[in-house]
This record gives C-alpha cells, sequence and structure tokens, in this order.
C-alpha cells in the first residue's frame, strides 16, 4: 500500500488538483475554499469550501464541506475530529449569516485499508458523515471512492452515539 509522505503532502495534492471550482473528493461545485482553517478552540480544519446558492440572483444558502485529512486507516476518533469542526462552522455561519440556509458537511478523507465494503459493519451514513478512501497507485494513479460502510469496534460505539449527538442524528 502506498501512501503520502505526510498529510501535509496529501493536502497539497488535494489542493492542487482543485479543477476550476470542483472538488477533487466528491465533484461538488464551489467558490472558494481554504486550507488549515482555524475553529477556535474547535481545532484546525484541513481543507474547508464554500459554496454561496443563489436564488433569483439573491444568495439563500451557504454550504460548508469540511473535508479532514488522514495519512492513515480510517478510525472513529476521525469522526469525533470532524463533528467538532461541524459544530463550529454551524454555530459561526448561523451568528455571521442569519438570514441564509446554512448547510455544513463534514467528511473524512483517509488511507484505503484493502477492506471492500462488504467488510464493513455499520454504515457511515447513519452518522452522516461520509468516509471517502484514497489510494495510490503506480498503475492507477490516485483515486478516491466513497466508502459505503466503517468498521467499528465494540468500544467505538459509545464514541459514535457521542458523535450522533454532537451531529443533531
Amino acid at each position: 500500500m502506498i501512501k503520502f509522505e505526510s498529510e501535509k503532502h496529501l493536502e497539497d495534492f488535494i489542493c492542487e488538483n482543485l479543477d476550476d471550482g470542483v472538488c477533487v473528493v466528491d465533484n461538488i461545485d464551489f467558490n472558494t475554499y481554504k486550507r488549515q482553517y482555524k475553529c477556535g478552540n474547535y481545532g484546525v480544519a484541513d481543507i474547508v469550501v464554500f459554496n454561496c446558492v443563489e436564488v433569483n440572483n439573491k444568495p439563500e444558502v451557504l454550504e460548508i464541506y469540511i473535508y479532514e485529512l488522514k495519512n492513515e486507516k480510517f478510525s472513529v476518533k476521525h469522526l469525533s475530529q470532524v463533528s467538532r469542526y461541524y459544530t463550529y462552522f454551524k454555530r459561526m455561519a448561523e451568528d455571521i449569516y442569519p438570514d441564509l440556509e446554512i448547510a455544513v458537511y463534514p467528511s473524512v478523507v483517509c488511507l484505503d485499508d484493502g477492506l471492500s465494503d462488504d467488510d464493513y459493519i455499520s454504515n457511515v451514513e447513519d452518522l452522516g458523515i461520509p468516509v471517502y478512501k484514497y489510494s495510490v497507485c503506480p498503475k492507477r494513479g490516485f483515486r478516491i471512492t466513497n466508502s459505503q460502510g466503517i468498521r467499528l469496534k465494540a468500544e467505538s460505539i459509545v464514541e459514535c452515539n457521542h458523535i450522533n449527538e454532537l451531529m443533531g442524528v
């Protein structure tokens, strides 16, 4: 399994490949993005993408996409981390833009662990946080796929309940 030298190199690669306002991770359209976004006491989000949806030439919805990058295999602690950023952006944006609808979409991008989606035991969508797996291959190059599930150990279930509360699920 090939991985990037560091998480920063993964971030550099993704940012260098943000193509004309389309995100390489999930192909969403966006207006602007920021790297290493400082979220006060909540931490530092790796990549945050902003998109303003207009209706009749008037801003209606502010979409905020948070990408927490991990140059390692998935762990439930990554969900806790990105959930903190979700809370920060949801509160901050609603305070600053009270007249806009705010939509915050957290996600985790981590190293593909080699498991097929059939090997997972919990559905990511239950938590509302997509997990994207990336792989680097000399023949196929860089690939990102949306995981259909995550492997949870019994001790991780307690953490997931906490995440559900943070996310309002």
